[in-house]
């Protein structure tokens, strides 16, 4: 069979066909793999619920709230603007846990 002549579609299946026939442990074990992947990426973040500092930095802070790091640093450049209000630590800003918990209802 020459692949060349065959549409793209019918390639592909072509060269499954040929694999499969060649090596059908290893398409076996590369389907067994893919099908145990899993489909979503790990959290960048620990739960709220388990931190243990008593503040987080701006993009821990806007994972929390789903916003853009951003919005968070409008929030605090306009006082008052939004749920939570940050501490300034030598211009840096960090955004204290018990009041993320506060107003995301997460004990």
């Amino acid at each position: 069979m020459q692949l060349a002549n065959l549409q793209r579609p019918d390639r592909t299946g072509a060269l499954l066909a040929l694999l499969s026939e060649a090596y059908p442990d290893l398409l076996a074990q590369l389907s067994e793999r893919l099908s145990a992947a899993p489909d979503a990426k790990p959290a960048p973040y620990p739960p709220l619920s388990t931190i243990t500092r008593p503040t987080v930095p701006t993009a821990q802070a806007a994972y929390y709230l789903d916003r853009a790091p951003q919005t968070l640093r409008m929030w605090a450049m306009k006082d008052g603007t939004g749920p939570v209000r940050p501490l300034r630590v030598h211009g840096i800003l960090a955004w204290p846990v018990a009041e993320l918990r506060r107003v995301l209802g997460v004990s």
